[in-house]
């Protein structure tokens, strides 16, 4: 038996697993299980498409003189 934690999830990361749907949930719980510190949930194509959805947070830089 494997005594490898997981990764800590970022809060990005947190609320994109918040999000997924049972099933994708579930898929998730497995790879943690099988994949171990070799998965990470950024690294995911899933994660990657719902981070290209949301929206963008570009604070305007100040005006130069």
């Amino acid at each position: 038996m494997s005594t490898a934690q997981p990764h800590t999830l970022n809060t990005e990361e947190q609320q994109y697993v918040a999000q997924l749907s049972e099933r994708d949930r579930r898929l998730h719980e497995l790879a943690i299980k099988k994949l171990e510190t070799s998965y990470f949930v950024k690294r995911t194509h899933g994660f990657k498409a719902w981070k290209a959805k949301q929206p963008t947070h570009n604070t305007p830089s100040p005006a130069t003189k």
